[in-house]
């Protein structure tokens, strides 16, 4: 599948304009990066996405995102051995996971490790922004309260 990279991230900024903080999402379902993406730049985020674990590794090399989203459970390459890779090539790169699977089950114990935060699915956006936000240094107050607060799940 190729790579869906946000036309706001594609292009530079301009010398007047400041970079402004990016993400990468990654999900193997569809609908869910969408969705996530479109909140991300409403609140003036820009965003890659990736289908999977492979095409996240070959974005995070051509674009170091200042944050990675994943999701847990994908087909090929699960979002803790991503993790893991991104660490190790990456290690100030915060790394989220979004799952809907319990966190609290000891059998995610070392799977979890890589992960500097966890967003249960069905995802709040505000929640996410706040992390965002938290992160990158950028405000998400003002944003937040004029998204509608649809839950994302997927």
């Amino acid at each position: 599948m190729p790579l869906e990279i946000s036309a706001s991230v594609a292009a530079a900024p301009s010398a007047a304009e400041p970079a402004r903080p990016f993400v990468l999402l990654v999900d193997d379902d569809g609908p869910c990066l969408h969705h996530l993406r479109h909140v991300l730049e409403l609140v003036g985020y820009g965003c890659l996405t990736a289908r999977s674990g492979a095409e996240a590794l070959i974005v995070c090399d051509a674009h170091q995102p200042q944050v990675v989203v994943t999701d847990l459970s994908m087909p090929g390459m699960e979002g803790h051995i991503l993790a893991h890779l991104l660490k190790a090539r990456y290690p100030s790169v915060p790394i989220f996971v979004m799952t809907g699977e319990d966190l609290g089950d000891p059998v995610h114990g070392d799977r979890m490790a890589a992960f500097n935060e966890r967003l249960l699915k069905p995802i709040d956006p505000s929640e996410l922004l706040n992390l965002l936000g938290a992160y990158c240094g950028t405000r998400s107050d003002d944003a937040t309260s004029d998204l509608e607060k649809p839950a994302v799940s997927g």
